[in-house]
């Protein structure tokens, strides 16, 4: 054997018109087909080529650049039902093979992308009866949410009345219910929103509420149930909802302050400090460029003075606000709050520094941003009080803006400490009210004798701000009129029913997203030879001490992209192998992962290694979550401290000598089972390699012989008439990447009359991609007369592909 390239005579050579004609009219002498009976049929080995040619069919590769995204919209509608009748295949003749039912399932419910695709879709083809049986047949409690979702949505959208998608919501959540907690919660919510739609408040709020039940990161049926019944939502629930929400995404700051704030409101304390610890925390992380603005420290320090033990903690907060630089009058002021207890003096001193400092400022740049005529009116009024000085910087201030509520509350509020309530109670009442107005309202109304309205008003301003030194004070005066303070909630009721339904801490510890989530590729083993179908999966670790949610809100929000790039003996980059979405039913526990199945040996990865058995091939994946492409190009992960992760595997090239090729040749007749399909696979793929090698210098040592095609050729058509049905089938889905020349053409026309229906839909569909429109005779035959559902199926579909001899005339 000699290193050289072959002839291509494929290259070359048409397939005879009289070859043609005994293609075409064959069928036409027979009107039936005796088959073998399609339960007594199992092979996972064709079934797995029947999976492998539906995801080639509808692998599509056109990227969303702003999103990464890659949708079965995108993929033609005939060759989207073709591999439907795939994956039928594949699951009759093997109910348990890994991917294809919830593959299937997720094609039978694309979409179409534009709406003329979809009348055309609704003309042709409705899946909606298939799309409900398959999510019958693959709901579980490990299902994937997202294929769930999208399966009923489009069953939904195939409907035309509002009256008939109720009806099969109502039906969907009957006979499934129990089988997926988050797909349940699912249908309650659609149905519950359906209700509030026709003002049915009772309904509406008993599916709701049976929505976040069965999943309580369902927001959607949280929010809408507080709209309908506010008063139904107890305080906890709510704080226990934002608390779920920081769980679901531990990045979303506005959801982080929203707790804090609430739990504030609601009294406690404790929680509300550590939870400002938290913003702090992710601020820091979100944002490190830049200092922690006050609307964090300065609520982070007041909660920490309003709890019994730690208000030591708001020292440590200021102290930490010194060193960044910075003065803050009402940090200072809240400093000495946390001290007076405990060390009196020491609150004189700090409260004496700063007004000492913000006076020297305010004196040397009255336009500095460091201290302001309302602060310094603040600081009088509540945190040293001097009347006098209360009511000249309350002045200014009012004066520098008349039309702030606040400055004009600060002057009411002076001149009620200085005897002037006539002129406190004329300002107030042309502004809004606030937390100072209705302090200075109480006190006015107190000077009146009116006690009761006196204490509403108090007890207003508390609430407005109940950590506040406004509030504080306002405690003070309550008690002195012999009045009680009543707090929104029971506190202890309150965090026992948090900690009954949480089980967890009451507030989590920030985590940055790459100590949280740890992602590894595994293809179990880095070498593998010719035809070796290496497994691949991607490790989703929770290192966190929360669960990991994924979901459209979540931290990672579900969507995988595996890129493959080969080198070695050849060059070729495959971007988006792998794109899709994974929406888990639960959460991923802390400390455990999800293995997510990737289908890497498919597709153009596939057929490049399937037609190159003799070249050495590196191929390195990358596997990236959330995907994102940068301004520059490059595909990167949406949250960049998460890597993306690589893995590299080595495919070793296939040593031929004469010996081997013969061994193997001889092989096919005496072989087992298992024998024949791999020496079917290992010959259509040399022959494949010598025609994409023809005529062409060979880029890699290349092993050949004259002799050689027509020793390959002998042996697939060997295979083609082989007595077992599953070495034909096999045989003839290997060959979709090989030319055919009229020996094997031939061959596979024969198998159209094979009893066993997966060799008649494999070879009708192999000569289809063969051959021209004089073969459209016989799938219009088949179309009609064969006795299976698939093989007639799948001729109608080829059908509508193959072009019709007039309209050829018609282009010409």
């Amino acid at each position: 054997m000699t290193k050289k390239s072959p002839k291509n005579e494929n290259a070359k050579m048409k397939i005879p018109i009289w070859a043609l004609a005994i293609i075409t009219f064959l069928p036409l002498g027979q009107n039936t087909i005796a088959q073998q009976p399609t339960e007594s049929l199992y092979s996972t080995s064709v079934a797995e080529k029947f999976l492998d040619i539906a995801y080639e069919l509808t692998n599509s590769k056109k990227i969303n650049p702003q999103n990464q995204k890659i949708n079965f919209q995108d993929t033609d509608l005939s060759k989207k039902n073709q591999a439907i009748i795939f994956l039928k295949a594949a699951m009759q003749l093997d109910q348990q093979l890994p991917f294809a039912l919830p593959y299937t399932l997720k094609l039978a419910s694309s979409y179409p992308q534009t709406a003329e695709q979809n009348k055309t879709e609704n003309a042709q083809t409705d899946n909606s009866q298939l799309v409900y049986q398959l999510l019958l047949t693959y709901i579980d409690e490990s299902a994937d949410f997202y294929i769930l979702k999208n399966a009923i949505n489009f069953s939904l959208q195939k409907l035309d009345t509002r009256r008939q998608r109720e009806e099969l919501l109502q039906k969907a959540f009957t006979e499934l219910a129990g089988k997926n907690n988050r797909f349940d919660s699912y249908l309650a919510t659609e149905l519950g929103l359906l209700a509030a739609e026709k003002t049915d408040a009772n309904s509406a709020t008993a599916y709701l509420m049976q929505a976040y039940d069965k999943y309580n990161y369902n927001n959607l049926a949280f929010y809408k149930l507080a709209e309908i019944v506010p008063r139904q939502i107890k305080p906890a629930t709510y704080l226990l909802q934002l608390r779920l929400r920081i769980t679901e995404n531990p990045l979303n700051f506005d959801t982080a302050m929203d707790f804090a704030k609430y739990a504030e409101q609601l009294n406690l304390f404790q929680i509300a400090a550590d939870a400002y610890k938290y913003c702090a925390d992710l601020h820091e992380y979100l944002y490190s460029e830049k200092p922690l603005p006050s609307y964090i420290y300065l609520p982070w320090m007041l909660n920490y003075c309003s709890t019994e033990k730690n208000q030591h903690k708001a020292l440590e907060i200021a102290e930490k606000i010194r060193k960044s630089g910075t003065f803050d009058l009402i940090t200072e002021a809240i400093a000495a709050k946390a001290t007076q207890k405990t060390a009196p003096q020491q609150a004189k001193q700090i409260l004496e520094n700063a007004e000492e400092k913000a006076l020297k400022i305010i004196k040397e740049n009255p336009q500095t941003n460091l201290v302001n005529q309302q602060q310094l009116a603040w600081f009088y009024c509540f945190a040293k009080p001097k009347p006098a000085e209360a009511i000249n910087w309350a002045n200014k201030a009012y004066a520098a803006e008349p039309n702030s509520p606040i400055a004009a509350a600060l002057l009411a509020y002076a001149l009620t400490e200085n005897g002037q309530n006539q002129w406190a109670e004329n300002i107030i009442e042309n502004y809004p009210k606030n937390q100072i107005s209705n302090l200075t309202l109480a006190k006015i109304l107190l000077e009146k004798q009116q006690k009761q309205q006196a204490l509403k008003y108090l007890q207003d301003a508390i609430e407005k701000d109940p950590a506040s030194l406004e509030a504080q004070l306002a405690k003070n005066i309550i008690q002195k009129q012999g009045g009680q303070y009543l707090k929104p909630v029971d506190a202890q009721l309150t965090l026992k029913d948090l900690k009954n339904n949480l089980q967890r801490p009451l507030v989590p510890e920030f985590y940055p997203p790459d100590k949280i989530i740890q992602v590894r590729l595994n293809t179990r083993g880095n070498k593998f030879a010719y035809d070796d179908k290496f497994k691949a999966n991607l490790n989703v670790t929770n290192n966190s001490k929360e669960p990991l949610v994924i979901s459209d809100d979540s931290l990672f929000k579900g969507y995988i992209r595996v890129d493959a790039n080969i080198t070695g003996d050849l060059t070729k980059q495959i971007p988006a192998l792998v794109n899709k979405r994974i929406l888990p039913s639960s959460p991923i526990q802390p400390g455990q992962n999800l293995l997510i199945p990737l289908k890497l040996y498919a597709a153009e990865l596939k057929n490049i290694l399937t037609t190159h058995p003799q070249a050495s091939l590196n191929i390195e994946f990358t596997a990236f979550l959330d995907p994102v492409t940068t301004p520059k190009g490059k595909t990167t992960n949406y949250i960049n401290e998460i890597s993306p992760v690589k893995t590299t595997v080595k495919r070793s090239p296939l040593k031929l000598n004469a010996e081997f090729l013969r061994n193997r040749f001889n092989a096919i007749s005496k072989g087992k089972l298992g024998q024949k399909i791999q020496i079917a696979n290992l010959f259509t793929g040399l022959l494949a390699e010598q025609n994409s090698i023809a005529n062409k210098e060979a880029q890699y040592k290349f092993i050949y012989a004259d002799w050689m095609p027509e020793l390959l050729k002998a042996a697939i058509v060997h295979n083609l008439k082989d007595e077992n049905w599953t070495v034909k089938a096999n045989a003839m889905a290997q060959m979709l990447y090989t030319p055919l020349n009229y020996e094997m053409t031939n061959a596979v026309a024969e198998n159209l009359y094979d009893d066993n229906f997966p060799v008649r839909l494999i070879a009708i569909y192999l000569l289809a991609k063969n051959q021209n429109e004089n073969f459209n005779e016989v799938v219009s035959w088949f179309a009609v007369n064969d006795n299976n559902k698939l093989v007639r199926d799948m001729a109608s579909e080829l059908n509508t592909t193959i072009k019709k001899p007039n309209e050829n005339k018609a282009k010409k």
